[in-house]
């Protein structure tokens, strides 16, 4: 009895150790989230590594190619859609996004943290900065995958890699990225890391705001008051961590504010404001920026640039309630923007194109104007953008700003 006892351990242990090396062996050669980067990392299976469920553990992994990147893109969705990784600006350059689908302050300036540990020859970082984020204390980090990615801690953890190594998420995501291979079913993403959305497939944006409401008056945020909205004192001391190392290492740094349609920073009842919309965020940003560039460093000073504010691209025109085609062109919805955007965005920061010498406010330079005009000017196009455009603003005030409780589009 006990001899078969003792080959019936045996046989279990054997398939046990067996299973463990073929799983071993399948997720570091696949590596679907490139996070272990093995010699025998399979680099054909590049285009078809979709980390969607894993988001943070795959920008991690991304952000640590053993080959280095010159230029990373930090930021939320905004970011991750609408910067493509070749712009004219920056040929040659090995350029990647780490934007973050809900990324608010905490998660993307981990991100950057941890680009810059594994980038030390990286020349540029560009950090989008959403309004809203510096006044708000919302964090979604525990609804993510982020405290099971290496940006939780920037550290090594044995625990964190026999995961990657031998889990069983890690198996089914490297079974899910053959899949992917054999089918010809290319990752949404590009090795690069940017989410591009087809172009031309423009919502009917009446119902989508519509269709969204709630979420739309969770943003809605922009004239709050300071007793309502302070700015967030470790939000703040995670970026002037970060500018300041980034500057430390002599690396450029520009700061952007990302566009959004203007819709979402209107008052909810009046045309005529007496502070600027995102006001706080906006002073906030730009004294962090101040601050970071009054120390004595051997980077450049830091740039900052507001792409969110009343200019041609973000001030679109709905479409006429009775048009066929209810689409808006160059927005996906009245959040985000498409790469023909961002190309637009990349160009004013790097080729000085001649968008910017026919609209001003595109992509101001806030620290060269000062804050104080950049505030006062805001104020004004949103009075002549709101008189020039009432239907639009009657509409969004109707359907979003002051919907109160509706239950329903």
């Amino acid at each position: 009895m006990r001899t078969l006892f003792k080959r019936y351990i045996l046989r279990i242990g054997t398939v046990m150790v067996t299973g463990l090396i073929l799983s071993f062996v399948l997720t570091t050669a696949v590596d679907p989230w490139r996070v272990n980067r093995m010699p025998w990392m399979l680099d054909g299976l590049d285009i078809y590594r979709d980390f969607s469920d894993h988001h943070r553990t795959g920008k991690a992994g991304l952000a640590k190619d053993p080959a280095g990147w010159d230029v990373a893109y930090i930021g939320s969705s905004r970011i991750e859609i609408g910067l493509a990784t070749d712009p004219i600006g920056l040929v040659g350059r090995r350029v990647v996004n780490l934007g973050l689908p809900g990324g608010m302050t905490k998660e993307t300036m981990a991100m950057a943290r941890y680009a810059l540990d594994h980038n030390p020859r990286m020349s540029l970082l560009v950090i989008g900065v959403d309004c809203g984020d510096l006044t708000s204390t919302l964090d979604i980090s525990r609804q993510t995958d982020f405290f099971v990615s290496p940006l939780a801690d920037g550290q090594f953890s044995l625990d964190r890699q026999l995961r990657y190594w031998i889990g069983v998420r890690a198996v089914e995501e490297s079974i899910l990225t053959l899949s992917n291979y054999f089918k010809g079913a290319v990752s949404k993403y590009t090795p690069q890391g940017q989410r591009p959305r087809v172009l031309g497939s423009f919502p009917d944006i009446r119902a989508h705001v519509s269709g969204r409401f709630r979420f739309y008056q969770s943003q809605a945020r922009a004239f709050d008051s300071e007793s309502i909205a302070p700015v967030n004192s470790e939000k703040r001391q995670l970026i002037k961590e970060v500018l300041i190392r980034a500057r430390g290492a002599g690396i450029r740094v520009i700061v952007i504010i990302p566009p959004r349609h203007v819709l979402t920073q209107i008052h909810r009842a009046s045309d005529v404001t007496e502070e600027a919309p995102w006001a706080r965020d906006r002073r906030a940003l730009a004294e962090l920026c101040s601050e970071a560039n009054r120390i004595e460093l051997s980077g450049p000073l830091i740039e900052l640039r507001d792409f969110y504010t009343f200019n041609t691209l973000t001030s679109l025109p709905l479409p006429k309630i009775h048009d066929t085609d209810q689409g808006l062109p160059e927005w996906y919805d009245l959040e985000h923007f498409p790469p023909s955007v961002g190309t637009k965005l990349l160009g004013r920061l790097f080729s000085e194109g001649q968008q910017a010498a026919s609209d001003p406010d595109w992509g101001v330079d806030v620290l060269a104007v000062g804050i104080d005009s950049h505030l006062a000017r805001l104020r004004e196009q949103h009075t002549r953008y709101c008189q020039a455009n009432p239907a639009d603003v009657a509409w969004m005030r109707s359907q979003v700003l002051n919907a109160g409780t509706r239950t329903g589009p």
